[in-house]
């Protein structure tokens, strides 16, 4: 009766790790023989080494994080692209009056500042959006992120570190067209 118990019992999923020296994916095939040595009829599948089948567990992971460092990389650049348009058409708009700044006294650096000031402007104003959305819309994002919470300091800081140095990086090129502008050519064509 006990072995007919047995028969009738439903067969569960039995997973085996095994510890190999040497290459374990030269063992799999090993292994494999061995469980059909026992059984015949006992499916082996999913033989894999421990390496695999992490990369296996992770994949969705890894997907997620390539996607959003994409879409990160792609923010950053038009964060660059759009602080360096604005701030190259405001440099060209004032030409003339960074040519009376500087015909006035202003040097090279007080011109590189102020361009530069104004980019930091810009960026502040999208970082202050921008932290506010990270709020608002956090709770929505935390399934998706790993061991990050709604108010990450580190994660935020960072941000605004990269921020600003993508900020001064775009604004630097007008800055240093505006501390270019002559004063004469300026004050002429006025």
């Amino acid at each position: 009766m006990g072995s007919r118990r047995r028969q009738q019992m439903p067969v569960g999923v039995m997973n085996v790790v095994a510890r190999v020296a040497g290459d374990p994916s030269d063992f799999v095939r090993v292994i494999r023989a061995d469980v059909h040595g026992l059984d015949r009829a006992i499916p082996v599948y999913n033989a894999a080494t421990m390496t695999q089948m992490i990369g296996r567990t992770a994949a969705s992971e890894r997907f997620y994080m390539v996607v959003l460092a994409i879409f990160a990389a792609v923010a950053a650049t038009l964060a660059a692209v759009g602080i360096y348009g604005v701030l190259s058409y405001s440099v060209a708009r004032q030409a003339s009056e960074i040519g009376v700044r500087v015909a006035l006294g202003a040097g090279p650096n007080d011109v590189l500042g102020g361009v530069i000031l104004d980019g930091f402007r810009l960026a502040g104003l999208g970082l202050v959006l921008g932290v506010v959305g990270w709020i608002a819309l956090s709770k929505l994002l935390i399934p998706l992120l790993h061991e990050v919470g709604t108010a990450d300091l580190p994660t935020i800081l960072g941000t605004v570190l990269v921020i600003a140095a993508i900020t001064f990086l775009a604004s630097f090129v007008p800055a240093r067209r505006a501390t270019r502008v002559d004063p004469m050519v300026t004050l002429r064509s006025e």
